[in-house]
């Protein structure tokens, strides 16, 4: 796991930050164990699929946004 930045999502209004981290070399060992009240879907998107979704604006949370940036840079997708 890699820490990759923080950042707010209005520092005007907000005093919180999110730390965004890089975790690779994931798998899945078993399925899901959920609490009576949880809700939880799982998505799986090749990069391109995700590209592609970042292109329609389907992905709206700034801080979502923000996280794949950097992954992908990180991941030597793209440099600046």
């Amino acid at each position: 796991m890699e820490f990759l930045c923080k950042t707010s999502a209005n520092p005007s209004t907000n005093n919180n930050l999110a730390h965004i981290y890089l975790a690779t070399g994931g798998k899945l060992t078993q399925e899901q164990h959920l609490d009576p009240n949880e809700e939880i879907e799982v998505y799986l998107y090749t990069f391109e699929e995700l590209k592609q979704l970042l292109r329609d604006n389907g992905i709206v949370q700034s801080m979502h946004v923000t996280a794949f940036f950097y992954a992908f840079q990180r991941l030597g997708y793209f440099s600046l």
